[in-house]
C-alpha cells in the first residue's frame, strides 16, 4: 500500500512540473499559427454527446485587411474545400468497421440503383 501511495504522490508532482513548463494553450496556438501564415482557427473537441472543448484562436483575414474579425467556434463559418473528402473517407471506414458497409460490394447496392 506504501508503494501505491508513493506512486501516487510522485506522479501529482510530475504533472504539476510539466504543467508549469508548458505554455497557456491559446498562446501557444497563436505562435504555431503565425510561424505557417495562418491568419486563424478553430478547435472543438467533442464526444460522442457534448462540446468538451471550443476555443478559436486568430482572426478570419489576414493582418492586411482593416476589417478583422476574431474567430469565434460558435458562429464562425470556414469554407471546407477538400477536406470534405477526408471527412467522407473517414466515415466510410468507420462504417467499415462497424460492418455496415463493404469496400469490395458494388457501390451501386447502397445507391439503390441496379
Amino acid at each position: 500500500m506504501k508503494i501505491f501511495w508513493l506512486l501516487t504522490i510522485a506522479i501529482l508532482i510530475q504533472t504539476d512540473v510539466y504543467a508549469a513548463e508548458c505554455p497557456p494553450t491559446t498562446t501557444l496556438i497563436q505562435r504555431l499559427l503565425d510561424e505557417v501564415f495562418i491568419p486563424g482557427a478553430a478547435f472543438i473537441v467533442v464526444n460522442s454527446t457534448d462540446i468538451i472543448y471550443e476555443q478559436g484562436v486568430g482572426y478570419h483575414t489576414p493582418l492586411i485587411f482593416k476589417d478583422r474579425r476574431p474567430i469565434d467556434p460558435s458562429n464562425s463559418i470556414f469554407l471546407l474545400a477538400s477536406i470534405s473528402k477526408t471527412f467522407v473517407g473517414v466515415a466510410a471506414m468507420q462504417l467499415v468497421e462497424s460492418n455496415r458497409l463493404k469496400l469490395d460490394v458494388d457501390i451501386n447496392q447502397y445507391l439503390g440503383i441496379t
